[in-house]
């Protein structure tokens, strides 16, 4: 009986739902409302915007759903122009191309007027070029809301670039602040140099290689993180269920962490390291670490040269050392029920100078040479 009411009450929530949307389509204006199931009509669209940029301190540019790129030249003016096609039909007039030039700043809009409900074929394929001058060096803000990003070639004071689900492709950054964010869509960076870089993505990838800077920033919260050849003072990587993969990098301090995803280091040099994963698992080859901890995932170290004191902590996760020649450590491992596998007899190798505390609670240990 339960589950006859359960069938009624969804079926009735369903016409209920259908009858609506029926309705307000059939008392909708046709000023608001178009259909197009014919393959539509096209209106062109080719505007164009300049300014000189002469004592400009800051650029601002935002657009709904236009692609938009950027380009360095060789000029006294900033350039901007939109170009592309529509579904005639989606709007009710022109798209315009507003720039406003005020208090040293310059702001750009791409203004759709009395956009329209488009049943049927919903096509449009406009896209933003913006020209700045090479000798321009302050601050450029972008946002966009789900169209995609790309620039190269920007030596700037501060670097703002925003979307919502579209991707994020820069090149070539030399500034003071780097800060990108994009909800959904992903992020591709090469060769960022700066002293601070904030990369942020909810569950787009994010991609860069060759970072240079003081601090960087790198977070999402289900998209994957990869890091390839950098080199920073203080590199801060974060990531709830995404997977963390990193190789080439050195930095002073590092700060690597995810939930359940796993963690992936190769050929990385952190001088005070702080790696954890709760769940996910955590392997380090041919890197300088020294602080890593998982509650359930495991660990493991291979081709290490332990110079430096170690401190690895894992609940139910297996550890293992696969150390390289020439390491001079003094063993110390605590586990409740974990088991011990090593190569050499003792706790203590070649003079043990450096300490690599190893804390368990089930989970067992394996230490060998490379």
């Amino acid at each position: 009986m339960k589950r006859i009411t359960k069938v009624v009450l969804i079926l009735t929530a369903i016409c209920l739902i259908s009858v609506g949307a029926a309705a307000a389509l059939f008392f909708m204006n046709e000023d608001y409302i178009r259909y197009s199931f014919d393959n539509p009509n096209y209106k062109n669209v080719d505007t164009f915007e300049k300014s000189l940029i002469e004592n400009i301190t800051d650029i601002e540019i935002n657009s709904q759903s236009s692609d938009v790129f950027i380009k360095i030249i060789d000029s006294d003016e900033v350039t901007f122009n939109l170009t592309g096609y529509y579904a005639e039909g989606k709007y009710d007039e022109e798209i315009e191309l507003s720039l406003i030039n005020k208090n040293n700043k310059i702001i750009v809009d791409i203004v759709y007027k009395k956009p329209k409900i488009l049943i049927g074929f919903n096509n449009q394929n406009i896209d933003l070029y913006v020209e700045i001058p090479k000798n321009y060096s302050q601050n450029l803000d972008l946002n966009v809301h789900s169209g995609k990003i790309q620039s190269k070639n920007l030596n700037l004071n501060k670097v703002e670039f925003s979307t919502d689900s579209g991707r994020i492709n820069f090149e070539d950054v030399l500034a003071k602040e780097v800060l990108v964010e994009s909800k959904s869509g992903s992020i591709y960076g090469e060769k960022i140099d700066s002293e601070k870089i904030d990369l942020n993505s909810f569950s787009g990838k994010i991609d860069v290689q060759k970072i240079t800077g003081e601090i960087s920033n790198i977070k999402t919260t289900s998209g994957n993180i990869l890091l390839n050849r950098g080199n920073t003072e203080k590199l801060i990587v974060e990531s709830f269920s995404g997977r963390i993969e990193i190789e080439n990098f050195d930095s002073n301090e590092a700060k690597i962490k995810t939930t359940s995803g796993g963690i992936d280091l190769d050929r990385v040099n952190f001088e005070n390291s702080h790696i954890e994963s709760i769940s996910g698992s955590i392997e380090g080859s041919n890197s300088f670490l020294n602080k890593i901890k998982t509650s359930s995932g495991r660990i493991e170290l291979s081709g290490i040269l332990i110079n430096k004191n170690m401190d690895l902590k894992s609940s139910s996760g297996r550890i293992s050392i696969d150390y390289l020649p020439g390491s001079s450590f003094n063993l110390m491992f605590d586990t409740n029920s974990g088991r011990l596998d090593k190569d050499f007899e003792g706790l203590i190798f070649e003079g043990g100078d450096k300490d690599v505390l190893v804390q368990t609670n089930s989970g067992s240990l394996s230490v060998n040479r490379f």
